[in-house]
């Protein structure tokens, strides 16, 4: 077997046609690393490595055509692949190739992800979490993420908050602060919408509410009572704490 011609296609791409006939598509920093040119021989392992690099580089400028237009972890980009057909060795070195040139880092897109998330509206952290691992982010990273975009959705209703600097703890405060502004926020904005303060039906209706956007318990009844709302007042049919 061997090389009858190497032509160029449309943008980077290169077609290598064989001398039986068959003809693979490679993109030009493919074709470089498999170092044919015209007149190559190739034997059964190179013509098996040729076809396996072909597989692999499709898979890649597939998985590039999807990262153009949205972020995507690497679980998602994965099972988006298969589905279009891709091999799973095929799949698996496009994305090591990916991730080794930095367009794919699990990281940033859950930074990514979660900071879209609450531009859209406040939502508490655990439902940014529920998220993220749901694309087959990885829980720490998850965690990491919702942690790092609540404390920045919510630095402009605290006027900041602990720095990078400060003792652990105190960071932890400012998250837990951070979580509660959101609720607070995510609060006002289905008050606004009909929620009746006089009614003691809103404090449970309110708590579950903020409870169903990711907010925590403690996160819910502070918010609660910075809203006006106590959740432990006498006549409240079912007291929160």
């Amino acid at each position: 077997m061997r090389v009858e011609a190497v032509e160029p296609l449309e943008g980077d791409l290169w077609r290598v046609r064989l001398s039986d006939g068959t003809a693979v598509e490679l993109s030009a920093p493919a074709l470089a690393a498999s170092g044919l040119a015209p007149g190559a021989r190739l034997d059964a392992a190179r013509l098996a490595d040729l076809l396996d690099r072909a597989r692999a580089d499709r898979a890649c400028r597939d998985a590039l055509r999807l990262l153009s237009l949205r972020a995507h972890s690497r679980q998602d980009l994965r099972h988006r692949l298969q589905r279009r057909g891709h091999d799973a060795a095929a799949v698996e070195q496009a994305l090591a190739l990916l991730a080794r040139q930095g367009w794919l880092d699990d990281a940033d897109f859950a930074r990514q992800w979660a900071r879209r998330s609450l531009a859209r509206s406040p939502v508490g952290p655990e439902r940014l979490i529920t998220g993220l691992t749901r694309q087959g982010v990885d829980p720490d990273l998850a965690r990491e993420a919702a942690r790092s975009a609540v404390a920045e959705a919510a630095a402009p209703l605290q006027g900041g908050g602990a720095g990078g600097d400060a003792p652990a703890d105190a960071r932890q405060d400012a998250v837990e602060d951070a979580e509660t502004l959101l609720a607070w926020e995510a609060l006002q904005r289905r008050l606004a919408r009909g929620f009746d303060r006089g009614d003691p039906r809103t404090w449970r209706r309110a708590f579950d509410y903020l409870r169903r956007r990711g907010f925590s318990e403690e996160s819910a009844a502070r918010a609660l009572r910075r809203a006006g709302i106590d959740p432990d007042a006498a006549g409240a049919a079912e007291p929160f704490t």
